[in-house]
């Protein structure tokens, strides 16, 4: 057999893994095919159950910005199980790619627009900075060669993309205002915070961001959004703040307008993390600093492989 022919065999047998999470009787399918995207689906339920609590509080009539949504595990979450409308914004090529994919195969392309860019406090051509070189990978920077606490890191490789100021995402590609953001990228959350202002202080239900109040521009980025009328549930907040470790200071934080929707999302937190056995499992591994144990151990997700067309 020609060397040509061993390689046209591999090229012809390539298939894609596909994991099936069901949840509230409805599934969501997501192709893993390197274990970081793997890992994200087999924890969707149990590693971040205050942004699934947050998701929940959410009706069809409700417009979401994911900002910075990766492969889409939770702008599935909120199309599948809520029927939320959402724009997914993602930079990154190859989660842009597999996040696509995502949203064909859960057949909720009427529910979602994915839009491959950033978003920061000015519209420009910039940079992105990427940290690994996979699908499902994060950590990456928009426009600045920093690392998730602002400080410089050399990045492994960059690519050019479109930063957008979040109100000219509105008036340029005429994109709806959300009812709702989540905005999670490792980062410059403050800068798309400022380039959100003039529609943040009288619209938006609720925003979950993730900050670090070890980090002066996040803690500003707080106070503006507390200026603007927000608040937050400070026992969420405190439950649900990383206490030690790289990530030490990092927590999602919900800012609401409806003190009662900030009460009821932390009640839903609780039932969830006070009755779930595998949330307990989880957490019990990340104390051992074995997150991948909780992945290697026996889950109810259904597994297949599919040729890809």
């Amino acid at each position: 057999m020609s060397d040509f022919t061993t390689v046209l065999d591999f090229v012809n047998s390539q298939q894609d893994l596909y994991t099936t999470i069901q949840v509230c009787n409805k599934d969501m399918m997501f192709i893993t095919n390197t274990p970081f995207s793997l890992e994200r689906i087999v924890t969707l339920m149990v590693s971040e159950p205050e942004t699934i609590a947050w998701l929940n509080s959410m009706n069809e009539d409700d417009i979401l910005w994911d900002i910075g949504a990766n492969v889409g595990i939770f702008t599935i979450y909120a199309a599948v199980q809520r029927g939320v409308s959402v724009f997914s914004f993602e930079p990154e090529s190859n989660n842009y790619a597999l996040l696509n994919k995502n949203i064909q195969i859960n057949h909720v392309n009427e529910k979602v627009k994915a839009v491959c860019c950033g978003l920061s406090d000015v519209t420009s051509l910039v940079n992105l900075y990427k940290y690994c070189d996979f699908e499902s990978s994060g950590i990456n920077s928009v426009g600045q060669e920093i690392d998730a606490h602002l400080k410089p890191r050399k990045s492994l490789a960059s690519q050019a993309v479109m930063a957008y100021k979040g109100t000219d995402i509105h008036d340029l590609l005429h994109i709806p205002y959300p009812t709702h953001i989540k905005i999670d990228v490792d980062g410059i959350e403050h800068l798309i915070i400022n380039g959100l202002a003039d529609f943040l202080k009288n619209d938006c239900k609720s925003i979950l961001v993730e900050l670090n109040f070890g980090i002066e521009e996040h803690r500003n980025a707080a106070e503006l959004l507390h200026s603007f009328g927000f608040v937050v549930h400070s026992q969420l907040t405190d439950d649900t703040q990383i206490k030690d470790g790289y990530w030490k200071g990092m927590v999602n934080i919900i800012f609401v307008r409806d003190q009662a929707l900030s009460e009821n999302i932390y009640q839903n937190y609780r039932e969830y993390v006070d009755n779930s056995s595998a949330h307990s499992e989880y957490r019990e591994c990340l104390r051992n600093n074995s997150s991948s144990r909780y992945v290697d151990s026996e889950h109810s997700f259904q597994f297949r492989t599919l040729k890809r067309k």
